[in-house]
Formats: structure tokens, sequence, C-alpha cells
């Protein structure tokens, strides 16, 4: 096998980075092949990114090249371990007030993913019983299952659906209907009725694929709102015009649609049974506010601590590396997200706070204070861009 030099690697990368050729045309010309020049390319890719908060000039991608190795064994290390002080004490005590229902790995995951704090659920713990907080009011010891888990590859390949029943203290009934995106666990759409009626199952259907476009396939169970003995539902008849795929869980297997279950089941814990609504309304609002929070704000343990929306639109790799990565000071990530292809995100260093578009540095401030503040200041520089 050919070896390359450091300089060569570097040159090359550049060279068909900058062509108007197909890359794969390019690098048989060049003498490598696609394969060895996409590896490349991204291993400076992650270098420079590891590099960004390094207050010195970025070294040349020969120099880059030639340091790989020892940057590497950097980054397998990931973020350095936070000290339980006062700050990362009251990070822990506040998030368990707000959420008492959260256990120590989602408080640990949280903490990672919204304050770039690295404790670990062991810490966390220790923090808990030292401030006599209870681990969790109401999630007991899970036992163990055989059971064979299933996700799809990419979103919108499976999607979910099921009927939620609940019965409010002043007596009045409702009925929950969502549907969520199997590979990001995303509620796509859903709504809170006054009857079970296929009519309503129907509409939150045609809400989600007016906002996200058609599935491959859809995993309902067999109830009379998804599905009929004789002849077609008018839900199937509405699968059959989408050319959406009809899957059904197997009888007496709910957990065939556990996922989507789970839902429902977090919905009861975490509201439905702790906040007092008044009526039908009331528990509208408050489900609105709920999916929000699910879908953007709540990690999620089966997705790797990731919320929803991460794994949904597709920002789940950027996340871990822009959290996730090592850094030697403490930083506050305030926002992350893709914007027309772009990702977009806004940190704190120190006193300084900085908007980064595809990892260039492209505004700063010292004067903001809160969330609201630095996404005010987004949407004023994206206005100046006409974005």
């Amino acid at each position: 096998m050919k070896q390359y030099t450091a300089e060569v690697k570097a040159k090359l990368v550049e060279e068909i980075s900058k062509t108007t050729l197909p890359i794969k045309k390019a690098c048989a010309a060049a003498g490598i092949s696609d394969g060895s020049y996409y590896h490349w390319k991204k291993e400076l890719e992650d270098i420079h990114m590891s590099m960004e908060h390094v207050d010195k000039e970025v070294p040349s991608n020969k120099e880059l090249f030639e340091n790989r190795i020892e940057i590497a064994e950097a980054k397998k290390k990931g973020p350095p371990k936070i000290e339980l002080d006062e700050r990362v004490e009251k990070l822990v005590i506040d998030l368990k007030e707000k959420y008492p229902y959260y256990g120590v790995v989602r408080i640990s995951q949280e903490l990672l993913r919204f304050e770039c704090v690295k404790i670990s659920p062991t810490k966390v713990l220790k923090v808990l019983n030292k401030n006599n907080l209870n681990t969790s009011d109401f999630y007991g010891a899970r036992r163990t299952k055989d059971v064979v888990r299933f996700e799809r590859a990419k979103p919108n390949e499976l999607w979910s659906t099921d009927i939620m029943p609940y019965k409010l203290k002043n007596g009045d009934r409702f009925y929950f209907i969502g549907i969520e995106d199997d590979y990001s666990r995303y509620i796509l759409a859903h709504g809170v009725f006054k009857d079970a009626k296929m009519e309503n199952v129907i509409n939150v259907l045609q809400a989600a694929v007016a906002a996200y476009g058609l599935p491959k396939e859809i995993l309902t169970d067999r109830g009379a709102q998804f599905h009929s003995w004789k002849g077609m539902s008018g839900f199937e008849e509405l699968l059959a015009r989408y050319g959406i795929k009809h899957a059904m869980a197997r009888p007496q297997n709910p957990g065939c649609n556990g996922k989507i279950e789970s839902v429902h089941r977090n919905l009861q814990k975490e509201l439905l049974w702790r906040k007092y609504m008044n009526n039908w309304q009331d528990a509208t609002t408050e489900i609105e506010n709920y999916i929000n929070y699910y879908n953007h704000e709540r990690p999620h343990q089966g997705i790797g601590g990731l919320v929803p929306a991460d794994r949904y639109f597709k920002i789940g790799d950027d996340i871990k590396k822009y959290v996730l990565k090592a850094n030697l000071e403490e930083v506050k990530v305030y926002f992350t997200g893709k914007i027309n292809r772009t990702m977009y995100r806004i940190e704190q260093l120190g006193d300084k706070i900085k908007l980064y578009a595809g990892g260039t540095a492209v505004g700063e401030w010292k004067d903001l204070k809160s969330i609201p503040d630095a996404m005010n200041a987004l949407s004023s520089i994206l206005k100046q861009q006409n974005i």
C-alpha cells in the first residue's frame, strides 16, 4: 500500500476540494480513492473543530496531519469531569427541584447537553443525598426484560401512532392522539380531543404530513380507528392515497408499539398526575407545552441523552462535537441548530458570548445575560444576512 506524507495528504485534500470535477473523477486523476479523500478531509475537519477554543493560530493542514495522533489521543479522553463545587451542586439541585421526576442519569445528561457540565450519575446521587432530595419520587428500579429492540435508521422511515384516554379529576374525559418518529422519538403532531373518532386520527396524520412530509411506513394497533376487518377504513384509505405502508402490531403484543406508549406513560407521570387541570381546554394548553418540552428540552435515554429534535433534524453528531468535546475552560451553550443547512451555535467562554456559523465565529458580545438575549442577537444577525 502506498504511503502518503502529511504534506501530500494536505495538498491533495486542498486541491480536490477546489476542483470543479466530480470528487470521484478528481480522486482517480490524483491516483487515490475517493474513500481516502473523504477520510483525510474528515480528519482535518475534526481536528479544526477540536481546536476552536485554542487561543493561538491554528496550524497548517500539514502540521495538523503530523500531530493527528497526539490530538486524537487527547480527544479520546472526552470532556474533563467537573469538580463538585457550589455552582455545580446548585445546577443539580435547581434541576431536581424543577423536574422532581428526573433520575440521576437524566440529570447528568441534561447538564451535559445544555450546560456543558460533565458530572457522573454517581456524583449527582451524592449531591441529592447530601441535600436530602429523593433520587426519584415515583420511578422505581426497572425490571430486566428479555425484549428485542428495534429502531429505524433515519427520520421518516417509520412513524407510530396510538390513542390515550384520560379522565380529569373534575370528570372531563379527553383523548390524546400523537404521532411519533421511530428513529428520533420526535412527536411530529398531536391533538387533544373529546372523543376518539377516526376523523381526529386522520386530522393529526394530515397535520404531521403537512409539516414533515410523508413517511415510508406507519405503525398502529388494530383498533377500529386504524383498521377495518371488513374492507378498508377511512384511515387505511388515506394511507393508500399517500402511498404509506400500514404496519400493525401483532395481537396480544402491545410492546410492538412501545415507543408511542412510552410517550403516553411519560405524559401521565410527568404532567397529568402532577398538575391540576380544570377542564379539557386547560389540558390542551398544558399538553402543548409538554410536547414542546419533550421534543426540545428533555434528554431521552433511548437516544443517548440527546433530545428528540437533535435526532430528527439530524444535528445529533454536531451536538456531540460542540457539547461533548473536551474544553479546558467552561463553555455554556445557549443554542445549537441548523438554519438553511448551516449549523449555528451561541456559546459563552469566560465573559464573551460568540455566535458561530459553520464553525466560524461571526458575532461576539459581552453583555448578554440570558438565552432570550442570545436568541435575539442571533435573530438580528440572520436578518442582516437576509436569512
